[in-house]
């Protein structure tokens, strides 16, 4: 049967997507070459013409975006997703063409590069509720013009073992002016007393200043003793409301 003179797009795609799978899969099965192209229906001649070419100005292009997708992801923890990576690939002045998500997506993809953040945890025992505290933050982060002005507090948990078998649960007091960690305390367990320490440190490290503190309505945080700590130290207090993550979102971010 003749070669037809012209291919569809789509044709060609896979064709490229054939070539492309030809050597890892080789390499990884010790399959020969010519058996995987004859099964997937690719002639030799094709294949190493594809393979000796010269890369095209978009191939170069997007290799170029993939290592700066690599550097960002390093950078910044595997922590951004598709939507950060773009925004921060368009303000690069080396990316001369506007890149949209679904390019990064594919990008990234092709990188075997995921975004990991911190999973909520939804299996807590709700406790009793003792002093609960009026959303005075409100979201406005940006009141605090000085240090140790205005700080937010939450616990996180840390899986570690060979297989992520054992957990801690890690505290802190994060000063919202500079962005620091002021304190950070880590227990076994999410409690009161894990919760004042973590403020003693706070306190002592910052010189005794009065903050306006804002939390979630954990257990530790509502408890009569916590609050009593807070009172002795002249503080304002603020909580979230409830299932407003937003509420204290800064902190949020930092722990992812």
């Amino acid at each position: 049967m003749a070669r037809p003179e012209t291919e569809t797009v789509e044709g060609r795609q896979a064709n490229f997507d054939a070539y492309q799978l030809i050597k890892p899969i080789s390499k990884k099965y010790g399959c020969r070459k010519a058996i995987l192209l004859k099964m997937m229906g690719v002639s030799r001649q094709a294949y190493w013409k594809w393979l000796k070419r010269s890369a095209s100005d978009r191939e170069a292009f997007n290799h170029m975006l993939e290592e700066k997708i690599k550097v960002l992801d390093s950078e910044n923890r595997h922590t951004f997703g598709s939507r950060q990576l773009a925004f921060n690939l368009n303000l690069d002045p080396e990316v001369t063409e506007h890149i949209g998500r679904r390019r990064v997506t594919r990008l990234m993809r092709k990188l075997g590069i995921e975004c990991c953040v911190r999973r909520k945890r939804h299996n807590r025992m709700k406790q009793s509720e003792q002093h609960i505290k009026d959303n005075v933050l409100n979201q406005e982060f940006d009141q605090a013009k000085q240090p140790d002005q205005v700080w937010l507090s939450d616990f996180t948990q840390l899986a570690y073992g060979s297989h992520g078998e054992y957990s801690v649960k890690l505290s802190g007091v994060l000063d919202v002016y500079s962005g620091y960690l002021v304190a950070h305390h880590i227990s076994a367990t999410e409690t009161k007393e894990a919760a004042i320490e973590t403020f003693e440190k706070a306190f002592k490290v910052a010189g005794n200043p009065s903050p306006l503190v804002h939390t979630d309505r954990g257990s530790a945080y509502v408890s009569g003793d916590f609050n009593d700590f807070m009172f002795q130290h002249n503080v304002r207090r603020s909580m979230s409301r409830p299932g407003t993550p937003y509420d204290n979102s800064m902190m949020e971010r930092y722990w992812n």
